[in-house]
């Protein structure tokens, strides 16, 4: 459903909560699949185990090495399960405060983890290319993530499945940009355009379209709040 942003600033700020509520639940519940598949496999894990420890009562003995494949697995999936409630507890905090000082490789590059599931649905390789130095700005991290995933979804709800998106971070004379873009020459049509503009309003972000013939490339903008 198109969402057209209102004029009156009440409306705007009860749909920014709104649509804030909706971008937060959405990561929450991809997150919470991704940690009930780690807990699937290791109860499956747990279960192999079980079977194996039942054949030695039967006086199968138990190989070595079929212990440490059972170990090796269940120590991939905590490892596994660990990254995602740290990611999720990082992307958690950034509505503590409404601006401070940001590192965006960090930044994106959790949000892009956080959304490679949602793009896996959808047979889409999600790929980030930050900078090999720091880059910082101040500026709203929950705002930031926001405008980025509504512009992604965009790509994912597109056909445009085995394509690459690839999500690129580079400097500007007044903050940063975040090209998100494929090879594809399918054009992507951005659906709640406004009320993207209305996120990006409130951080004096903006967003441009240069697609062309050869690939589809979505811009945004967000200057450095402490000039």
């Amino acid at each position: 459903m198109h969402i057209v942003a209102p004029e009156d600033k009440s409306e705007q700020e009860k749909l920014l909560r709104e649509k804030g509520l909706s971008f937060f639940g959405a990561i929450a519940a991809s997150v919470s699949h991704e940690l009930n598949n780690v807990n699937s496999i290791i109860e499956q894990t747990a279960g192999l185990l079980g079977d194996l420890l039942a054949g030695a009562e039967l006086g199968r003995p138990i190989k070595e090495e079929q212990l440490q494949r059972v170990r090796d697995r269940i120590e991939k999936q905590t490892h596994r399960g660990t990254r995602i409630i740290k990611r999720m507890n990082t992307f958690a905090h950034s509505v503590d405060y409404p601006i401070a000082e940001i590192e965006m490789n960090a930044l994106i590059e959790n949000i892009i983890s956080l959304c490679k599931r949602l793009a896996n649905l959808k047979k889409v390789e999600l790929e980030a290319e930050m900078q090999s130095d720091p880059l910082s700005i101040n500026s709203s991290p929950f705002l930031i993530q926001q405008a980025l995933f509504l512009v992604m979804r965009n790509y994912f709800i597109s056909d445009l499945a085995g394509e690459t998106i690839s999500v690129v971070l580079e400097p500007d004379k007044e903050g940063i940009v975040i090209i998100i873009e494929t090879a594809a020459a399918e054009e992507v049509e951005i659906e709640d355009l406004d009320y993207i503009k209305l996120v990006l309003n409130q951080i004096q972000g903006n967003i441009s379209n240069q697609s062309n013939s050869e690939k589809t490339r979505i811009m945004l903008k967000f200057p450095d709040l402490s000039h």
